[in-house]
């Protein structure tokens, strides 16, 4: 029975949770700002080693975000909430997540062709730094972690 219920709060989180819902004025107050650091950019085509590479992240006032990750830029970028009170009591997914695409290479090992790429960067504010990760996604593929790791602060 127990398994049952495990499965039956799980399930309520994700339908519950409020993923992709609009931030409010509130988040906004927290999240706008110019956001850097330093990421460390994997790419497919490089061996283990990482290459590192300047992030920065501007969110506007109205959820906007633009900025760059090494040699890319963001662009079409919105950030909104990724999870509700539930998945947040279950300590699963991040609070807020931005969705849009990266055009241009990270970084002179990064091979891909494409002139833009859909990305997402789930993630959380623990003090006063966003910690998440910035994954590129592919139709049929599990998102790919480009940067995992990001730990930018506010300027």
């Amino acid at each position: 029975m127990t398994r049952h219920r495990t499965a039956l709060l799980l399930t309520a989180a994700f339908i519950l949770g409020g993923c992709n819902s609009a931030v409010t004025n509130e988040d906004l107050a927290t999240l706008t700002g110019i956001w850097t650091g330093e990421g460390r950019s994997y790419v497919s085509s490089q061996p283990p080693d990482s290459i590192p590479a300047a992030v920065t992240i501007v969110i506007d006032t109205n959820g906007a975000v633009t900025g760059s990750a090494g040699g890319a830029r963001f662009t079409e970028a919105y950030v909104h909430r990724n999870r509700g009170a539930v998945a947040r009591w279950l300590g699963v997914e991040t609070d807020y997540k931005i969705e849009g695409f990266l055009s241009g290479r990270l970084s002179a090992a990064d091979t891909s062709t494409a002139e833009r790429r859909d990305i997402a960067i789930p993630f959380s504010i623990e003090a006063d730094t966003l910690r998440g990760t910035l994954f590129v996604e592919m139709p049929w593929r599990y998102p790919y972690p480009v940067m995992p790791k990001l730990r930018l602060t506010k300027r």
